[in-house]
């Protein structure tokens, strides 16, 4: 009898996204509950610690370069009445972009001005009453922005409608946050391009809430899975019918021959022989499994169509641009615009070339680039502790793939 193959048990980290909303949403509401398989993300700490500045009357809050937060506080900051703060962050952070959430915010009287560049932060932030009963945003820009507005809503005293100008990118993202909102007794609704919210602070009787594992963390696993010798990989902590957008890689890898086996709080993943040689997705509604599924076509050599990229120019580097960079280390032909990045063939290159993989300080480079070390020997990533921006485990887990 052949022995029984070991099948690695991944422990992912909890959602970061899930994460910092209820974290906003408890200390807004000055809940008690506690939040079960919190994320240990560098993000989560950074508003751990700034939420913790702010109720010990600190006036210049910093938050490194988590852009979620960056828009989180600066909604939440404008609500508290005759307080003045300054919200700032690191020299990337003071590159992306925070005008189209302040001129909302300014629209319905918020007190807020640049410190140093028109339009990126640090911002001074004086907190006012908030009295309007509208507000207009655009939706083609960030999820966040939308985010921010909802999660500090009970502090708008009078504001009932959220009015979203053009196309939604991110939606499952503010989808995510009006679930989370309405498990904590606020009345939300979205129809069309208008959201609307009923007035009343959260509530909560619950002691405790479990915290989802994180979809974009499994994703680097079966990326791992597609282009390993592994057959089969065990997922912790991740439920079926989840709130966040990156679980559709469930049905993303079943292109590639990848299989997910729902289990209490888990997932078995295998994998089955599967010929591909084309991929197009539209990722407008989950862009931070892009730079995973562009490495897999990478990896399995096929050629790709990825749209609804727009968001990724924004992030902790502009990743349209940093992926055609690296993919075109390993021989793919690239073409990209503002919003897509197209593979269109290859130029074989030794699969013993000396590669550095360059992260331009971006957690998700490194981590969607790691599996091609089952077929680069050779490679080696940069920087690699900037995993621990949201997977701060990630080496470890990841060597247990070896």
């Amino acid at each position: 009898m052949a022995p029984k193959k070991h099948i690695p048990i991944i422990q992912l980290p909890g959602s970061k996204s899930i994460s910092n909303r209820l974290l906003m949403i408890k200390f807004i509401g000055n809940l008690k509950f506690n939040i079960e398989n919190l994320s240990d993300s560098d993000d989560t700490k950074l508003l751990i610690n700034a939420l913790h500045d702010i109720h010990s009357g600190k006036s210049e809050i910093h938050i490194g370069d988590a852009g979620t937060n960056m828009r989180f506080l600066c909604a939440y900051l404008t609500c508290l009445e005759n307080k003045t703060f300054v919200l700032t962050g690191s020299e990337r952070m003071k590159e992306r972009p925070i005008k189209e959430l302040v001129d909302s915010l300014i629209s319905i009287g918020a007190d807020i001005s640049y410190v140093e560049k028109n339009g990126y932060p640090p911002i001074k932030i004086v907190g006012k009453a908030l009295n309007a009963s509208q507000i207009s945003m655009k939706a083609n820009v960030s999820s966040q922005y939308i985010s921010a507005i909802l999660l500090s809503s009970p502090l708008l005293k009078n504001t009932n409608q959220i009015e979203l100008d053009g196309d939604v990118v991110s939606s499952s993202y503010i989808k995510m946050t009006i679930e989370l909102m309405r498990l904590f007794g606020k009345n939300v609704s979205w129809t069309n391009d208008i959201i609307e919210i009923k007035p009343g602070l959260y509530k909560s009787d619950r002691q405790s809430i479990y915290n989802e594992s994180d979809w974009s963390a499994a994703s680097y696993f079966y990326n791992a899975l597609a282009l390993g010798d592994l057959e089969k990989v065990e997922l912790t902590g991740l439920l079926k019918n989840s709130v966040q957008a990156d679980s559709k890689i469930v049905d993303l890898y079943k292109t590639f021959g990848i299989n997910s086996d729902f289990q209490t709080n888990q997932i078995k993943v295998s994998k089955i022989n599967k010929k591909v040689d084309h991929f197009e997705f539209d990722f407008t509604d989950c862009p931070d499994i892009a730079q995973t599924l562009s490495v897999t076509c990478l990896g399995l050599g096929i050629t790709a169509n990825l749209t609804g990229l727009m968001t990724l120019k924004i992030k902790e580097t502009d990743r349209i641009v940093a992926l055609k960079n690296e993919l075109e280390k390993f021989g793919a032909i690239v073409e990209i615009t503002p919003t897509s990045l197209h593979i269109k063939g290859y130029d074989p290159i030794s699969k013993n070339a000396d590669i550095l993989v360059n992260t331009y300080n971006d957690h998700r480079m490194a981590m969607s680039f790691a599996p091609l070390k089952f077929i680069y020997s050779n490679m080696v990533i940069e920087n690699k502790d900037v995993v621990s921006k949201s997977f701060p485990k990630f080496w470890k887990e990841f060597s247990k793939l070896s």
